[in-house]
């Protein structure tokens, strides 16, 4: 009886592991907030809300019809809401406990924040541009009913405004969000923390008040109005935004997922 012996010829190289690129992690955290329910709901319901006040403004509005005036009324929701946005990207991980699957995959966990990040306030940017094409829309509708004149103002600032507004209310929101790592607490501490910290301030030390009013420092940033107020504008902004961001950062860098 003879003994067959196959040979195997195995290949000279093995591929190389290529890592997932920043674009491509990008869109894929893009793409889990908006095929998740709760994703889904947030943006639907913040599109609604700001159709809500348009179509409010487009009944009811007589003079002054200026596009300033009803892209910050139409804003609202939109300020209000996609903080809600930036929690849920960086502290739904760790909520859901997806964040060993999601680590094992892409072990560089400050890429895979950076792409959650980024993902966060692409789609913010996206939600405001919709929201102020269709403050646009209804000015002009009202206008066209009324046969009034309408007021564009300085179109570029409006627009800037806007842009800058929506984004650093995400941009809070994400940095609380990374420093509770429960999207639940998160959002709770995004709405009450700024104002409990206001006003024990302001009912202790008042000329401090100013300093750690984030709300004020946002409204002068989207109005592009930094002059006389450098170290107000700082201040509320390392408190609740820079120094919650690293903390959170670091602990997301450090904790242990198993």
């Amino acid at each position: 009886m003879t003994a067959v012996t196959t040979s195997v010829s195995l290949p000279a190289t093995t591929p190389a592991i290529r890592r997932p690129s920043f674009a491509t992690l990008t869109r894929v955290e893009l793409r889990k907030m908006v095929d998740t329910r709760a994703g889904q709901a947030l943006l639907a319901v913040t599109v609604l809300l700001s159709v809500a006040v348009v179509g409010y403004l487009s009944f009811t509005a007589r003079d002054g019809l200026s596009y300033d005036a009803w892209l910050r009324d139409a804003s609202y929701p939109v300020v209000a809401l996609l903080p809600v946005i930036g929690i849920l990207a960086m502290a739904s991980e760790w909520t859901q406990r997806t964040a060993l699957t999601t680590f094992t995959l892409t072990p560089r966990r400050l890429r895979v924040l950076g792409a959650k990040f980024t993902a966060a306030v692409v789609l913010g940017l996206l939600v405001t541009v919709v929201v102020d094409v269709i403050a646009a829309v209804g000015l002009v509708v009202r206008g066209l009913v009324l046969n009034a004149d309408v007021t564009w103002g300085n179109l570029g600032s409006v627009l800037g405004g806007s842009a800058v507004s929506a984004a650093l209310a995400l941009v809070m929101g994400a940095a609380i969000g990374a420093l509770v790592m429960q999207t639940a607490v998160a959002i709770v501490a995004y709405f009450v923390a700024p104002n409990v910290v206001l006003l024990a301030v302001a009912s202790t030390m008042s000329d401090k008040a100013p300093w750690v009013d984030v709300n004020e420092a946002f409204g002068w940033l989207s109005r592009f109005d930094v002059s006389g107020h450098v170290g107000q504008l700082v201040t509320p902004l390392l408190l609740w935004i820079a120094v919650p961001f690293g903390v959170g950062l670091w602990r997301s860098v450090r904790r242990n997922v198993s």
